[in-house]
């Protein structure tokens, strides 16, 4: 039992540090708003499947897929480009079998690693599609933020 102990210990600590020396790729960060006005940024993967973009959540309790429900108003920052998009939770089998499989076409191992550490079950693919810019007394994010950036 204590070889059995010792081998999943070193097994953990092995992924572990294979996790931090492998390139993640592509990490996108967003800013959602909460109910109280307050900005989150939270650094993501992103997928492209035809002309669509597409997060995913891995829970659908995940703290910044509930802003996105709140205010689907978010900013998104992609190579040191800053857009506003709207980010539209999918609930299509069809749709979360392509974005899992494109995450793993993209990111690899470390997708294949995280999947297998992180109950992807009840994954949520998260549609970002770019919105019009509107002028900063009607933009909600922009005015939370203190205007556009």
């Amino acid at each position: 039992m204590r070889y059995v102990t010792l081998a999943a210990g070193l097994a953990i600590v092995i992924m572990v540090v294979g996790v931090t020396w492998v390139d993640e790729g592509e990490v996108i960060t967003i800013t959602t708003v909460d109910d109280n006005g307050h900005t989150s940024l939270t650094g993501l993967w992103i997928v492209e499947i035809g002309d669509d973009s597409y997060l995913r959540a891995a829970s659908p309790n995940a703290r910044w897929l509930a802003r996105i429900r709140e205010h689907p108003e978010i900013e998104l920052e992609r190579n040191g480009i800053v857009r506003r998009f709207r980010a539209t939770p999918v609930d299509d089998s069809a749709v979360e079998i392509a974005v899992a499989w494109a995450m793993r076409q993209k990111y690899g191992l470390i997708d294949a690693i995280l999947v297998r550490l992180i109950d992807h079950s009840e994954a949520v693919p998260i549609r970002v599609e770019p919105i019009e810019a509107k002028p900063d007394s009607e933009d909600g994010l922009a005015s939370a933020v203190g205007g556009s950036q």
